[in-house]
């Protein structure tokens, strides 16, 4: 007996639907003092992650107004290649 092929969803023109998703996050996840780093952000990327959500509104997580650690991160965000839809 032979196996019949995976279902596979199409759209209107009966060809596949690409179904991946580009991989993104929320730096909320990273949720005591200070622990979101430019190494963090890098090592996501690693992992897949194209896109981010900087958390910056909750102090504790990273302060929006160091404006030093704030290009730490952007610039660690562009040299990983993230795309930041929000800060």
């Amino acid at each position: 007996m032979t196996k019949a092929p995976a279902a596979q969803p199409a759209g209107a023109a009966g060809s596949p639907i690409d179904l991946s998703l580009p991989l993104g996050f929320c730096t909320s996840v990273f949720g005591h003092r200070l622990a979101l780093s430019a190494q963090k952000l890098r090592r996501l990327a690693r992992a897949g992650a194209t896109w981010a959500e900087i958390a910056g509104l909750q102090e504790p997580h990273v302060n929006a107004y160091d404006d030093e650690r704030v290009e730490e991160l952007a610039r660690a965000a562009r040299e990983a290649g993230l795309a930041v839809w929000s800060w």
